[in-house]
C-alpha cells in the first residue's frame, strides 16, 4: 500500500457529506462517516492500526490520492506558464497624504527623471527578452501629484504598449466601424451612432472581457492557440486578459489586415492614485491610457478612513468621494484599494459602503504588520468573524444567482485560493518576489517595493550588473511551518516582508498572517464544497469564479 501523511498533508471536512482535501494533489474526495472519523483518530495520533472494517477502503483511498499526485506531478512538469517581470519604476516617493499606517512617511523624497526609465527598460529587454515586462509606479507614491513628469513618462512607454486598441493601430477600417464588427461577430448590441473616441473606449473595455473568445465564433477562420499565453497563478489578471484578447482579435482579422502587430509586446505601465486630485487633464490621461477601472485608494466611510489624512492634518473623504463621482461621470470605472486594520475591519459595512458608492471592483489588504492598528495573534479572531460573514455572503448571493459579489471581489485575495482549486493551480510562493524588479531613482533593484532602501536586499544596479539574479523568494516546501502544512499549495506562505520584518527571515512565517491565509484556504474549499452539495455543477462554478 502507498504511503500518505494525513496528518501532514490532508484536512479532514464535514458538510452534509464527509471528505478529505489533499493538500499535494488539490483534489477532494467523498469519504464514508467510519473512514472520516477513523482518519480524525489517526491525525490527532490516537491509533495507527486500520480497522479490518475498513482496510479496503483505507487502501483504495490511499491508492486513489497517490495517483491523483502522480498525475499532477505529470501535469505540472508539462505546464507552459508565462514568464513574467514585473518591473516598479519608483519614479517618485511623493505623496500629499500622510496615512498612518505608510511605511515610508519619513523617507527623503526623491523623483526619478526620465533616462532612469530609458535605461531600465534597455536593461530588461537585454537581459529580460523572454518575460513579459509590466512597468507600475510605486504604491506608495501619488503620481498625479507630478503631471508633468507623468505625461512624459506616459509618452515614454506607449512605444512598447501592447494592451489597447489606439486608432493608429487600425488598418483599412475605424474605430467604429470595427467595434460594430466586433459587436457583431460577439452576438453583442451594436452601436450605430458613436463618435470615434467613444469607439475606441468600448473596444478596450471588450479587450479585459474574459468571454470575447468564447463569444466570437470564427474557428474556421483562426487555428488559435493559447498555449503561450496559459493561466497564471491564479487567473487571467487583467493586462493578461487584454494581451490574449488583442492577439485574438489580430489572428481572427488576420485576412483582413484590420489590427497590426506591435513591435514590442510585453510592456505596459500602471499606476493607481489616492484619489485627491483630479482635473479635466487627469481624467483625459486615465482614458487615453485606458485604464478602466481606474484604481483609488478609501479605507471605508469617513470614520473608517480616519488614517488617511493630508500631511497638514486635514480629512480627505469628502475630496476622494466627490472625485470618484467625478470619475464615475466621466465613464470611467472606479476599483476600491481599501487597507483594513483595527480602524475598520466590518467587512458587511465596508461592502454595502463600497457598493452604494456603485464601485467596480473591492480588494480588501489587511494592514502590514509592526502600527498602531495592526492585528495580533489575539485581535485576528475578529478579522477572520468578519470574513465569516462576507464568505456566507458568496454563498448566499449564488443561490440567488446574484453574482454582484463575487465580480466585487473578482480580483481580491480572499477567493484566491478558490481560484487556484478550480483551476489547479500549485501555489508555491507569497508572491512575484522571484519575477519582480524595483528600480528605484539611482537605478539600484530591489526585490521588493517595502525592502527598498535596505542594503541587504540590493541586488545590483542597472549600471553595474548583468542579469540581475532575482531568486530571493523561497518556496513553501522550503520555510518553516510551511513545509508541513495541508494548506500550504493552495496559500504560498506568508508576505516575505513581514516575515523578515516579525521573524528576522523569508525562512519564517509571520504567525498573524499564516491564520488568515490558513483561513482563506479552509473557507474556499468550505465554500465550494457548500455550493456542490447545494446542486451547483463545477463547470458552473468555475464560470462564476473565473
Amino acid at each position: 500500500m502507498q504511503s500518505v501523511n494525513f496528518s501532514k498533508d490532508c484536512k479532514l471536512l464535514k458538510f452534509k457529506q464527509y471528505y478529505l482535501y489533499d493538500g499535494v494533489s488539490l483534489d477532494l474526495f467523498i469519504i464514508s462517516k467510519r473512514l472520516y472519523i477513523y482518519l480524525s483518530i489517526l491525525v490527532a495520533g490516537k491509533s495507527k492500526r486500520v480497522p479490518c472494517i475498513i482496510k479496503n477502503e483505507f487502501k483504495h483511498l490511499c491508492n486513489e490520492i497517490c495517483e491523483k499526485r502522480q498525475k499532477r506531478k505529470i501535469n505540472n512538469t508539462n505546464s507552459n506558464i508565462i514568464n513574467k517581470k514585473n518591473i516598479i519604476l519608483a519614479i517618485s516617493n511623493r505623496c500629499n497624504m500622510n496615512c498612518s499606517y505608510c511605511f515610508k512617511n519619513n523617507e527623503e523624497q526623491h523623483n526619478m527623471n526620465i533616462r532612469i526609465a530609458e535605461d531600465t527598460i534597455s536593461y530588461i529587454m537585454k537581459n529580460f527578452k523572454k518575460n513579459e515586462i509590466v512597468c507600475t509606479y510605486n504604491i506608495t507614491s501619488e503620481p498625479l501629484l507630478e503631471l508633468k513628469q507623468l505625461k512624459e513618462f506616459i509618452e515614454f512607454f506607449k512605444q512598447f504598449e501592447y494592451y489597447s486598441i489606439e486608432k493608429e493601430d487600425l488598418k483599412n477600417i475605424g474605430p467604429c466601424d470595427f467595434l460594430r464588427t466586433v459587436q457583431q461577430d460577439s452576438h453583442l448590441p451594436v452601436d450605430e451612432k458613436i463618435t470615434e473616441e467613444e469607439a475606441l473606449l468600448k473596444l478596450n473595455q471588450l479587450l479585459s472581457w474574459n468571454g470575447l473568445i468564447c463569444a466570437i465564433d470564427k474557428s474556421e477562420r483562426a487555428r488559435f492557440t493559447v498555449d503561450h499565453l496559459s493561466k497564471s497563478t491564479f487567473c487571467l489578471i487583467d493586462y493578461r486578459q487584454r494581451r490574449l484578447n488583442y492577439a485574438y482579435l489580430q489572428e481572427i482579422y488576420k485576412q483582413e489586415g484590420y489590427l497590426r502587430e506591435k513591435c514590442l509586446r510585453y510592456c505596459s505601465l500602471w499606476f493607481m492614485s489616492n484619489g485627491s486630485i483630479l482635473n479635466e487633464d487627469i481624467i483625459k490621461i486615465i482614458k487615453g491610457n485606458f485604464m478602466n477601472p481606474f484604481t483609488i485608494s478609501l479605507d471605508g466611510n469617513e470614520d473608517q478612513n480616519v488614517l488617511r489624512k493630508f500631511k497638514n492634518g486635514g480629512e480627505s473623504y469628502s475630496i476622494v468621494l466627490k472625485n470618484i463621482k467625478l470619475l464615475q461621470e466621466a465613464g470611467i470605472d472606479v476599483k476600491i484599494s481599501c487597507v483594513m486594520s483595527l480602524k475598520n475591519h466590518d467587512i458587511l459595512s465596508l461592502v454595502k459602503f463600497f457598493q452604494s458608492l456603485n464601485v467596480k471592483q473591492i480588494n480588501l489588504t489587511v494592514i502590514r504588520r509592526g502600527t498602531d492598528w495592526s492585528f495580533d495573534e489575539k485581535t485576528i479572531c475578529s478579522l477572520l468573524k468578519d470574513y465569516d460573514v462576507l464568505y456566507d455572503l458568496f454563498y448566499r448571493s449564488i443561490l440567488n444567482w446574484d453574482f454582484s459579489f463575487v465580480s466585487l471581489f473578482s480580483s481580491d485575495h480572499c477567493l484566491d485560493p478558490l481560484r487556484a482549486l478550480l483551476t489547479g493551480s500549485i501555489v508555491k510562493y507569497r508572491c512575484d518576489l522571484n519575477n519582480q524588479l524595483v528600480v528605484d531613482f539611482k537605478g539600484d533593484l530591489y526585490p521588493c517595493t517595502y525592502l527598498v532602501g535596505k542594503d541587504v536586499f540590493l541586488l545590483g544596479n542597472i549600471y553595474k550588473s548583468d542579469e540581475c539574479i532575482t531568486d530571493k523568494a523561497i518556496s513553501v516546501d522550503e520555510r518553516k511551518d510551511c513545509n508541513d502544512c495541508w494548506a500550504r499549495y493552495l496559500c504560498g506562505g506568508t508576505c516575505y516582508y513581514n516575515s523578515w520584518k516579525i521573524k528576522g527571515s523569508f525562512e519564517n512565517v509571520d504567525p498573524v498572517e499564516c491564520v488568515l491565509r490558513k483561513y482563506y484556504v479552509h473557507k474556499s474549499i468550505e465554500l465550494y464544497l457548500r455550493l456542490i452539495e447545494a446542486g451547483l455543477k463545477y463547470e458552473q462554478i468555475i464560470k462564476i469564479f473565473l
